[in-house]
């Protein structure tokens, strides 16, 4: 049931209400929106905790589902924000932002992020165990991932991409994989790093960040995608070298104007 939803809240991100509701009643799947109780249909991030409670940013406030129900929060009401609360508000905050890196990390990303730590929450621990902390699986494919990698565009763009088999041989899942491309970002020199992980067979998630010349969301809006400027996510199918050839001709356009 929770799968299901997450799949469906996810698409929602990225297919008008209609679309997805024609989309969706095909697959058999419920599409959830604010008419089942949801606060608002335009999310801006998903959290589940350890009760297994979903807890669903929107542009209005926050919503928590227990797969059956929704309980909405206003933001505006700091008497409701409980530990819990702030703890998964916080997260969400985190990883939208990769530690406060991303340009959407503004001045009013900081106050909120400075009301939600007076809660007493342990943001040191919270982003080392959600962030920073990896598995030894997770180590591995990420050797692997920067091992593989290479460069071109001379020098100002770096790709690494890693087949499902190979994940599969490592025990992991796509979310053991979030962090690689933002370390391939790190390296000195670079302007646009690209990392695609296969969801199916020459089917790629593929993830974008950048610098400050190249902005990754609209190449990845080109595409079909969407993001930040400076980091950005897109589906694609082809064969890696397809699909880089693709990108490489967004990003030159970009590096050249």
């Amino acid at each position: 049931m929770m799968k299901s939803l997450i799949i469906t809240l996810l698409c929602s991100f990225c297919l008008s209400t209609t679309n997805a509701q024609s989309y969706f009643r095909q697959c058999g799947i419920q599409l959830l929106t604010k008419q089942n109780g949801l606060s608002n249909n335009t999310l801006t991030g998903i959290y589940q905790d350890k009760a297994g409670f979903l807890w669903l940013g929107t542009d209005v406030g926050l919503s928590r589902y227990d797969g059956i129900h929704f309980h909405n929060y206003n933001l505006i009401d700091k008497d409701k924000i409980t530990k819990e609360i702030a703890e998964a508000l916080y997260l969400g905050i985190v990883h939208d932002t990769g530690v406060f890196q991303y340009s959407c990390a503004g001045p009013s990303t900081f106050r909120a992020a400075a009301e939600l730590l007076e809660t007493g929450i342990d943001a040191a621990d919270l982003i080392m165990d959600t962030f920073y902390e990896k598995s030894y699986a997770r180590m591995q494919i990420f050797g692997r991932a920067l091992v593989e990698s290479f460069l071109f565009m001379e020098g100002k763009c770096i790709v690494s991409y890693i087949r499902k088999k190979v994940m599969d041989f490592y025990g992991v899942k796509p979310k053991d994989l979030d962090g690689i491309v933002s370390q391939l970002r790190n390296t000195r020199g670079v302007e646009v790093a690209i990392f695609m992980y296969e969801l199916d067979q020459n089917v790629f998630k593929v993830s974008l960040r950048s610098g400050n010349e190249v902005d990754v969301s609209k190449i990845a809006g080109y595409f079909g995608g969407g993001g930040h400027e400076k980091a950005s996510g897109v589906t694609m199918t082809g064969t890696p070298q397809d699909i880089l050839n693709n990108l490489a001709e967004r990003i030159d356009e970009q590096l050249k104007g």
